[in-house]
């Protein structure tokens, strides 16, 4: 499976799109890599900016309009997917008494995602009034368009955004695989050294994507960074859409 299709991006215009291909235009392969996504019309000298998490797109040319559009998946799609697997999890479970539910995501990222791309939500515990259990953070990666994704959750993960970008702001800027398995730590939330393969695998995933999907942590370009450092096997269980932990 080849999860490299593109970063997040929140808001993309289906009017533009919608008008893209009415008129016929060009489409060719491209690649963006920072935070942002920029939609340019060269007719108004105009720049909307999408956030995004950056990666493989479409350029597409018409009547002197550029408008490049990564490969995205509603939001709401994704945590749908998630949700589901939550809810059939549990009925599989063996759960504490007390506890009567899934936790529901909760999530303030809206409208679409780029397909590569991460977000991170709150995960509430379902329980009766008088059991209590800690809300969890959950960080997302998105995997294909169907909203199909692998994630993390715990109490000391990031349970927004927001949240996520800031421990990435905090973390060291332009490690490599092998720094993200060293005991030295500089990579931060998503240092690899002590943490089980499966989830050391997942949080370089999570940092090549905030990383703008670098090349250097991906050497074949396959749209799988740092898998030589792991069995095929770990990659593989990952990159099928399942919960780290």
């Amino acid at each position: 499976m080849n999860p490299r299709n593109t970063g997040t991006g929140r808001l993309l215009s289906l009017v533009v799109v919608l008008f893209l291909v009415a008129c016929g235009g060009d489409v060719e392969g491209a690649t963006s890599t920072s935070r942002s996504m920029s939609i340019s019309t060269a007719a108004t000298s105009t720049t909307t900016t999408i956030p995004a998490m950056t990666t493989s797109t479409l350029t597409t040319t018409t009547s002197g309009v550029v408008t490049t559009i990564a490969e995205t998946v509603e939001v709401a799609t994704v945590v749908k997917w998630i949700q589901q697997w939550l809810e059939d999890d549990f009925g599989r479970s063996d759960p504490p008494e007390g506890a009567t539910g899934a936790h529901q995501l909760e999530c303030d990222e809206p409208g679409l995602i780029a397909v590569g791309g991460v977000f991170a939500c709150a995960g509430i515990p379902q329980t009766e009034p008088d059991f209590q259990l800690d809300p969890v953070g959950v960080v997302i990666y998105v995997l294909n368009d169907s909203g199909m994704a692998v994630w993390t959750e715990g109490t000391d993960v990031p349970d927004t955004t927001d949240g996520l970008f800031e421990a990435h702001d905090q973390a060291q800027k332009g490690l490599f695989c092998r720094d993200l398995l060293s005991s030295g730590g500089a990579g931060g939330l998503f240092n690899g050294s002590g943490r089980p393969p499966e989830d050391a695998f997942f949080w370089s995933l999570v940092y090549w994507s905030l990383e703008g999907e670098p090349n250097r942590m991906d050497e074949d370009e396959n749209g799988i960074p740092c898998e030589t450092l792991y069995d095929a096997d770990i990659v593989d269980v990952v990159l099928q859409g399942v919960p780290v932990r």
